[in-house]
């Protein structure tokens, strides 16, 4: 598996920021390579599942996504966890904590991408390197419509 992790810090605070981010509705303007929702069942609290695509390499890739965790804590972070299903299995994760009045976003994706050892070279050669590009991306793009 794959496992990738990124931060970014974001000047507004941590409440605008999760409602923003957790939103399936809003993942394909800022998520780079995530398609439009297709469904969703649930209200984004644990067990919601949540149907959409994820471009990789050219190719539309069906993923279900079951939301694990979404909670606030009482120092005014907040957590969002999900289980990835389908062809790229694995997890994420968003943590949003106050700081210098702004927000410390911290992002983690693991999953697994389908195949045999060919495949696995071809994670580590290619997709893990833009993989890498476009979780930077994608929190430079949160970054830009949060603080807008």
């Amino acid at each position: 598996m794959a496992h990738i992790a990124d931060s970014i810090f974001i000047q507004a605070s941590p409440g605008k920021v999760h409602a923003f981010a957790a939103d399936p509705h809003k993942w394909s303007s800022w998520f780079v390579g995530l398609g439009e929702l297709k469904s969703m069942e649930g209200d984004n609290s644990p067990g919601t599942v949540i149907n959409h695509s994820y471009l990789m390499a050219g190719v539309h890739i069906p993923v279900t996504t079951r939301v694990t965790e979404n909670r606030s804590d009482a120092d005014g972070s907040f957590h969002w966890k999900a289980e990835n299903e389908g062809a790229l299995a694995g997890w994420m994760a968003w943590d949003y904590e106050p700081k210098d009045d702004g927000t410390l976003v911290q992002f983690q994706i693991e999953y697994a991408v389908p195949g045999s050892v060919l495949g696995k070279v071809a994670d580590r050669l290619f997709i893990e390197r833009n993989q890498e590009r476009a979780v930077r991306h994608t929190l430079e793009n949160l970054k830009q419509l949060t603080e807008a």
